[in-house]
């Protein structure tokens, strides 16, 4: 029982993980090109600041900053 539990709780965990790690970076990278083009600026130069995050724990807007300007992105 104690190993059925156990397996149950690693699988729950590993799916949950997966979940945020596949969506999030993706959204970030898709963040990153844009908000280099809108502020006219490299992507070494940009700062990120969460702004909201949704129920599911997942962020769902930045605040982007470099270069001396600054946007909000929705995801």
């Amino acid at each position: 029982m104690l190993r059925e539990s156990a397996f149950a709780l690693l699988l729950l965990g590993t799916a949950t993980g997966c979940h945020g790690a596949m969506y999030n970076p993706e959204l970030k990278q898709d963040l990153t090109r844009r908000a280099s083009f809108d502020l006219n600026c490299p992507p070494a130069d940009l700062t990120y600041t969460e702004l909201s995050r949704a129920d599911d724990g997942l962020i769902r807007s930045y605040g982007v900053r470099g270069c001396s300007r600054q946007a909000a992105y929705i995801l």
